[in-house]
């Protein structure tokens, strides 16, 4: 599968998001003045995707929570990547 060649802009909540999902391809996107984790693998067990050419700018906090690593008050920030397994590109 492909996800290629898309802006985001202003999105309240993540740009791309690949929940249990293996040999995806996201490539040439583009994403600005978003909230929360933008480009992101989920919960863990994704493997084998390939995050290329990618652009985030402005990634900001969450204003609500959304019970996730994101949300105001959780030890971590909103970040322009959030990819938890070591087995992606």
């Amino acid at each position: 599968s492909l996800v290629s060649k898309n802006v985001i802009i202003n999105s309240n909540q993540r740009c791309i998001l690949v929940h249990p999902t293996n040999n995806v391809t996201i490539d040439d996107n583009v994403a600005f003045n978003t909230h929360g984790h933008c480009y992101v693998t989920e919960i863990g067990d994704e493997k084998f995707n390939t995050f290329s050419n990618n652009l985030g700018a402005s990634t900001k906090l969450l204003s609500q929570s959304n019970g996730q690593s994101d949300s105001p008050g959780s030890k971590y920030q909103a970040a322009t990547f959030w990819i938890r397994n070591m087995e992606n590109t």
